[in-house]
């Protein structure tokens, strides 16, 4: 089987040639998820930090704050996230919308 991974405002993975035993849990390799897709494009690119330099220093809790721009989700969003998805800046995948 493959299997997508995939998690808001991260890029999507997908692992390949997992095999699925009958009646037990299937192990599946470590994965890395790259932190930045906040628009959920497939790619982390000056949209992305954009959108989420337009959110800088919102918690939790104040009007306007949107969870998909704190990548970290530590309840704030700041040089942490933006880093995060600088860091990832340029990555893309397939976007898989089923």
């Amino acid at each position: 089987y493959s299997m997508t991974v995939s998690m808001a405002s991260y890029l999507t993975e997908q692992v390949d040639n997992v095999v699925v035993a009958s009646g037990g849990l299937t192990p599946l390799p470590d994965i890395t998820l790259l932190g930045g897709d906040v628009n959920g494009d497939g790619t982390v690119d000056i949209l992305d930090l954009s959108a989420i330099g337009a959110k800088y220093g919102l918690s939790s809790g104040d009007p306007g704050f949107d969870s998909a721009m704190d990548i970290n989700a530590d309840d704030i969003i700041n040089i942490q996230d933006l880093s995060l998805a600088a860091a990832n800046y340029g990555q893309t995948r397939t976007v898989n919308r089923d």
